[in-house]
């Protein structure tokens, strides 16, 4: 039987640095990493498999459990977790403290792998990855240039659908509402996709605004003129819309149609929403961990997952010139 001793002495190197090498110690460089991960398999060597505890984690960063928006397929989750006996622990994490390394609760339990959404980034995915154990980030993010492995929802798919559905109604002058910290991956996606479907489909004006709580009239100055957008997606709180809305007295949907991309104000009339099956992708998630745990050097991938449109009666045809 190959040892590891074996490999070492074969490749004129210490023990510790082959041992190191098959773990992709970051204290190891690529090039010796490559050369005994390439030697174990033409020797035939194979390493003593990590003993698993069925214990994954949960993570939602910088959000909280009571909150319905966050729960990103957490009851798909927890259906693939029990199908395969796994118990899903959960953890609420602040981004600050996942910036600076400081994640005692997380370390105490002994766990096989990782699911995280909320607000995350790429240094907090840094100091993730120092665990040594599979990570499956749930959402939209730029986690930097080294492939990473989540479940996303296809951005542009979602907004060639809304686009395509507006102008089958007329709409040909639309608006897009942001939230307020525009450099965000996700909302740089929105406008990127938002631009490219409204410039596929021929609409005449497309326009992006973002929110800016200091100057609350900002929404009721794009939405005055006869140039206004016929029709507006909303990424966050649609309120600011119906306010502008009811102080210039345009009327949802006669005036002017209103979608939000998974907002769950409960609005009059009812919202049209972009939505996309998070039980599903929760489900996903699980299954992706589990084929990471089982094979540590499985190629990392990014599974994109379709959105679907939820009518309401917030759309409706473009207003007659």
């Amino acid at each position: 039987m190959i040892k590891l001793k074996d490999i070492a002495n074969h490749l004129g190197i210490s023990v510790s640095a082959a041992s190191m090498a098959l773990r992709d110690h970051e204290a190891i460089s690529p090039e010796t990493r490559q050369r005994v991960q390439d030697a174990s398999e033409r020797l035939g060597y194979r390493r003593k498999q990590k003993k698993t505890t069925g214990n994954i984690a949960f993570i939602l960063c910088d959000r909280h459990f009571d909150n319905g928006n966050s729960y990103w397929g957490l009851q798909g989750i927890f259906e693939a977790a029990q199908e395969n006996h796994l118990q899903p622990i959960n953890f609420s994490i602040s981004l600050k403290d996942l910036h600076n390394g400081s994640f005692p609760l997380l370390l105490k339990n002994e766990i096989d792998g990782i699911i995280i959404a909320g607000l995350y980034d790429e240094k907090a995915h840094t100091q993730l990855k120092r665990l040594k154990i599979p990570i499956v980030v749930l959402g939209n993010y730029q986690l930097g240039n080294e492939p990473w492995s989540s479940c996303e929802i296809d951005i542009p798919q979602g907004m060639r659908m809304m686009v395509g559905h507006l102008v089958s109604l007329g709409h040909r002058r639309l608006g897009l509402l942001l939230g307020d910290d525009p450099e965000t991956f996700y909302r740089k996606r929105l406008q990127q996709s938002f631009m490219e479907a409204t410039s596929e489909l021929g609409i005449s004006k497309a326009e992006i605004t973002f929110e800016n709580k200091s100057n609350p009239d900002l929404i009721s100055n794009t939405l005055k003129g006869e140039d206004r957008p016929t029709a507006f997606i909303a990424e966050g709180s649609t309120v600011p819309i119906y306010t502008a809305c009811h102080s210039l007295g345009l009327k949802i949907p006669q005036d002017i149609s209103v979608i939000t991309l998974g907002s769950s104000d409960q609005m009059i009339p009812p919202l049209a929403m972009l939505q996309c099956d998070s039980r599903e992708i929760g489900r996903g998630a699980v299954e992706k961990l589990i084929r990471m745990i089982k094979n540590p050097r499985a190629v990392l991938t990014r599974e994109l997952y379709p959105i679907y449109l939820t009518p309401a009666s917030s759309i409706g045809p473009a207003p007659k010139p």
